[in-house]
Order: structure tokens, then C-alpha cells, then sequence
């Protein structure tokens, strides 16, 4: 009776060793591994956002002055589409070819017959 008793003892400190080795090992070793996923993500969502910036700030020119780099305008294009969510629509794309990014500063309102009369 004593030897079933001492048994069932190993089996609970067995356990009780896998379960300390589990939660040792691989909890932190998944906490990392989710963790640096997301930090990942985060700065790629930040270094897409600088870059939607920098076409912004590149479309706000005026093409005129832009002639000496004609490519400088589709690249911005580009960019735009690939950081953003939501690709230009073609009829705006052609329209940000040939006129300034129509933009409000803060505070400002923009009329709808702005935005059209690009």
C-alpha cells in the first residue's frame, strides 16, 4: 500500500515539474514572440504613415514648379497607393498629375466646388 502511495507522489512532482518547465519556457518565449509581432506592426503602420507625408507634401506643389522632376509627381502617386488603405481613384490620380493637392490648415473649411475644380 505504501509503495502505491509513494507512486502517486512521483506522478503529482512530475507533473508539477513539466507544468514549472511550461510555464518557465514557453509562456515568455510566446509573450516575446506576440510581442515583437505587434511592435512590428505598429512600425510598419508608422513608417507607411510618414510616407503618405511625404506624397502629400510633394502633391501640395505646384506641378509647374515640379518640371525640372516630372517622375517626382508619379512616384508621390505610387506611394499613395501603396501605403494607403484605399487606392486613388483613376479620374484623381490624372487630376493630382496636373494640379496642387487640394488641402485645409487647420481650423479652415474646404467648399465642395473646391475639391471639384481641382
Amino acid at each position: 500500500m505504501a509503495d502505491k502511495k509513494d507512486k502517486s507522489i512521483d506522478y503529482i512532482g512530475i507533473a508539477t515539474l513539466i507544468v514549472a518547465i511550461i510555464s518557465g519556457v514557453v509562456v515568455p518565449s510566446m509573450i516575446a514572440y506576440y510581442g515583437n509581432k505587434i511592435n512590428k506592426s505598429i512600425q510598419e503602420k508608422a513608417i507607411k504613415a510618414q510616407m503618405i507625408n511625404i506624397a502629400i507634401g510633394i502633391l501640395k506643389e505646384d506641378p509647374e514648379k515640379m518640371k525640372k522632376t516630372p517622375g517626382l509627381r508619379e512616384w508621390a502617386l505610387d506611394l499613395l497607393d501603396n501605403c494607403s488603405p484605399i487606392p486613388l481613384p483613376k479620374e484623381l490620380r490624372e487630376a493630382l498629375k496636373k494640379h496642387r493637392f487640394p488641402f485645409v490648415k487647420v481650423g479652415e473649411f474646404i467648399n465642395s466646388t473646391d475639391i471639384i475644380c481641382l
